[in-house]
């Protein structure tokens, strides 16, 4: 036994001074707890459970809303009342309550809003507050054990080296409850970056939800739908484009794997005098390596303070009201035809563009071809406009001018 392990190793309250030790044959064996095999095989066969329920809600007849599209498609197909004559209205003006006083025209004005906002700040502060004291934890457990840091530091990232091991760090035990209580110890860091991972993975799916939003104030784009249909596209197959996942993903890797390379069970076998392996004494520890868990606090820095400056920098493209998951916003956007009466809009490219009022008048040109439009903004220029989702060729809202 080195150095490294024997530090502030004790059996009971017997602290080891030193060890003596002899070359003798190595024995290898598979070791395989049971109880947890049974949990794990549980866990797994309830998701496989939940992914029969999801495949067959999707090759049914339900239309489920679970796109940014879906949610489009469906306003346009059903338009909701409520939110009638509210094109310019964002998230944070039906938040404060303003849809619920009278729908009053609003200036088009466009800005380009931060990909920060496309969240809520809540959700922001309990993202960042949770990936923060993670990283103080860590870094607190990482230098709170007493080893050399400029030894540890020469020390490779082989988990099975024994001068990698710190041994008996205040959880050994042994039977089952060892076994159990350190393997959940060893796991929780693998639980806790799971959860920071699925908080991140959803503040960038928000962020480029909104961005697709965005971009269809400038340019024609089919909907991004769950079942698409005719020029309809399909979902990210990772909710995202794959210049934004196949990076995250990635990180997610190295994160666990260096985390487990950090913090992992260990499992030491007792032999006696005459060599006969005592199972009913083998004891039940975490295994610490140093330079893995700097890895990871360093990357973690890294990885938190460049997710901040992209959705701190970064904006979106000015044109459509600021939705982030507001369906209230979602739904106002979508007024552009009479119900039922949208024909195949949906099926082909769609714009964000003004459907009614002397901006449309001016780019069109045609009011016969434009007939499922409001009648009573066609006749006078002095009335506000309304822009929504359209097939046609229109133009873009004007700075100053009213609509609702």
């Amino acid at each position: 036994m080195t150095n490294a392990s024997t530090n502030s190793f004790q059996e009971g309250a017997q602290a080891i001074k030193y060890c003596l030790s002899e070359v003798n044959q190595q024995g290898c064996r598979v070791l395989l707890s049971i109880p947890t095999l049974a949990i794990i095989i549980c866990c797994n066969l309830l998701k496989v459970i939940i992914m029969i329920m999801m495949f067959r809600t999707r090759n049914s007849n339900a239309k489920p809303l679970v796109t940014r599209g879906d949610a489009i498609q469906s306003f346009i197909e059903l338009p909701d009342p409520t939110t009638d004559d509210m094109c310019l209205y964002d998230k944070n003006m039906i938040e404060k309550g303003f849809w619920e006083r009278a729908k009053l025209p609003q200036e088009y004005y466009p800005r380009k809003r931060l990909w920060f906002g496309a969240c809520s700040t809540k959700r922001w502060v309990i993202t960042n507050v949770m990936a923060v004291a993670t990283l103080v934890v860590l870094g607190a457990v990482n230098f709170s054990f007493p080893k050399s840091i400029s030894d540890a530091w020469l020390l490779g990232l082989d988990t099975a080296a024994s001068e990698q091991t710190v041994v008996n760090i205040g959880m050994t035990g042994k039977g089952l409850s060892g076994v159990v209580s350190n393997l959940l110890l060893a796991d929780l860091p693998q639980a806790l970056f799971s959860l920071l991972f699925l908080s991140y993975n959803s503040l960038f799916t928000f962020m480029y939800a909104a961005d697709e939003w965005h971009r269809f104030a400038h340019e024609k784009k089919t909907l991004r739908v769950s079942s698409p249909i005719g020029d309809q596209r399909s979902t990210y197959w990772l909710q995202m484009p794959y210049k934004a996942a196949f990076p995250l993903v990635a990180i997610a890797f190295v994160f666990h794997w260096l985390i487990s390379e950090s913090l992992y069970f260990s499992r030491i076998a007792i032999y006696d005098l005459d060599g006969k392996y005592v199972p009913e004494n083998d004891i039940s520890t975490i295994g610490y390596s140093f330079k893995p868990l700097v890895l990871v606090l360093c990357l973690g820095i890294l990885v938190v303070c460049g997710f901040g400056i992209i959705s701190g920098f970064v904006r979106f493209k000015a044109g459509l009201p600021l939705a982030g998951g507001c369906s209230a916003v979602i739904s106002a956007a979508c007024h552009g035809a009479a119900q039922g009466d949208c024909g195949d809009d949906v099926l082909r490219p769609l714009k964000w563009c003004v459907v009614c009022g002397a901006d449309s008048l001016q780019e069109a040109g045609n009011k016969t071809q434009h007939t499922h439009w409001r009648e009573e903004f066609w006749n006078s220029r002095d009335l506000p406009g309304h822009c929504a989702f359209s097939s046609a060729e229109l133009a873009m809202p004007t700075p100053g001018h009213f609509y609702k």
